[in-house]
């Protein structure tokens, strides 16, 4: 007997497979996405413009956890100096060692915290994001120009011991080429014969 299926219920049917399926794997390797792409008709520049958005949107989300992780230790910093800070001069004023001013000293501060925890829960805005992006690609350019100078300064100082090395080198290659060179001519010489 045979079925008919909606575009939902295949859809469903197939990603409940491929779940089943990579339950025990570690998911598709990228030549087996394009394969699979490529057999249900996809063309392989929709998967990779796909793959290209599915890798930039990663990055975000890693931005955006590496943002929150920051901010959440800056306010657990934050709030670990106000108790101590604050609980000492409030048990100090209770004791009657200082003045009222500890309580409105803890006061404000506690508002300041307050804003601070505020922020924090709200998470990383899009300018935030894209100032640590820029950041970042900041730090990897020149990280990657250092590379490039320390590569430049290695190839340099070879180029420099290579010729310090002197005519002996020189006299040595200048050899090895005419051995080459004669094996060669012998070896047409032969052929030629």
């Amino acid at each position: 007997m045979a079925h008919n299926y909606s575009d939902e219920e295949v859809e469903a049917i197939f990603r409940r497979a491929l779940e089943r399926q990579l339950e025990g794997e570690d998911g598709f390797e990228h030549d087996e996405l394009i394969a699979a792409a490529r057999e249900v008709g996809l063309g392989a520049d929709a998967i990779e413009r796909a793959v290209h958005e599915i890798e930039a949107e990663r990055g975000d989300e890693a931005i955006i956890a590496r943002l929150k992780r920051k901010s959440r230790d800056r306010w657990l910093r934050h709030l670990t100096t106000y108790l101590v800070l604050a609980g000492g001069f409030l048990a100090m004023h209770a004791l009657g060692f200082v003045g009222v001013w500890a309580i409105w000293m803890a006061f404000g501060w506690g508002m300041g915290l307050a804003l601070h925890t505020f922020g924090t829960l709200r998470g990383p805005t899009e300018e935030r994001v894209a100032t640590e992006k820029a950041r970042l690609n900041r730090a990897a350019r020149r990280k990657a120009v250092a590379e490039a100078r320390r590569e430049a300064k290695r190839r340099k100082a070879e180029e420099s011991s290579r010729r310090s090395a002197g005519p002996r080198r020189r006299q040595g290659a200048g050899d090895e080429l005419e051995r080459v060179i004669e094996e060669g001519v012998a070896l047409l010489l032969s052929a030629a014969t």
